[in-house]
């Protein structure tokens, strides 16, 4: 994993005011006949990423693990690094509302937005170290990955246009994608089972749709089989 884990180098900050409660999603409605809900799943994180810290405010929906893995600046989709704790911790889902006290904020504002992450983030884990009495440690493991590269003849991924609003949606078989860069899908929860690591050198915003067996999707993942790529093996810590 190319992103650096948060580790505090001092005291952490605190938010001014947290509050913190089960959330319970409300059912979708019945879908049309003949169709099924595949997956059902709320999650926000305000501010997200990138982007300065922009009010006083966090809000935030998701289970532990996502929020652990939030607070400790893992990319999304690498929540399930986190590892350890009650079946709970992955499943049950939280609503975090906290408040940055007026001084502190006001002092963040002279900070980059990286900075700014930094120091919320930085609160997340205090809030959790506070609230869920959690303890961490890190280590290094040696996993199996899938490395993405582009194959014989040349990326024929057609290029999203200039503007156009990304969007990443997960239908029967499929994985439509709109505007949406090597890197926003393999970080995506659609892509989450395994490790991949994006050996493409693609940086564009591309508009392209997988289609993936139904067998595989049983066993893994959805199987990538597109003509412009393939996968081999590799190992990443």
């Amino acid at each position: 994993m190319e992103a650096q884990v948060l580790h505090a180098d001092g005291p952490l900050p605190t938010f001014e005011v947290v509050s913190i409660k089960p959330f319970h999603r409300v059912p979708l409605p019945p879908p049309p006949a003949g169709e099924q809900v595949i997956h059902q799943q709320v999650m926000k994180f305000a501010p997200g990423r990138p982007g300065a810290q922009t009010t006083d405010r966090v809000h935030m929906v998701a289970p532990v693990q996502m929020l652990i893995a939030n607070a400790y600046n893992l990319p999304f989709g690498f929540e399930k690094r986190v590892t350890g704790g009650p079946d709970w911790v992955r499943s049950d889902q939280y609503e975090v509302d906290a408040r940055i006290d007026a001084a502190t904020f006001a002092a963040m504002q002279k900070l980059a937005p990286a900075e700014q992450h930094r120091q919320v983030e930085l609160m997340e884990q205090a809030t959790l170290a506070d609230r869920f009495h959690l303890k961490v440690h890190f280590e290094t493991r040696m996993e199996p990955a899938y490395a993405l590269v582009v194959a014989k003849g040349g990326s024929k991924l057609k290029p999203a246009m200039e503007g156009e609003h990304t969007v990443l949606s997960k239908g029967n078989n499929t994985i439509a994608a709109r505007a949406v860069s090597i890197d926003q899908l393999i970080h995506s929860p659609f892509m989450a089972s395994h490790e991949l690591v994006d050996k493409t050198s693609l940086t564009g915003h591309y508009d392209f749709t997988l289609t993936y067996s139904e067998r595989y999707l049983r066993k893994v993942r959805p199987t990538l089989r597109h003509r412009w790529l393939r996968h081999y093996r590799s190992s990443s810590a």
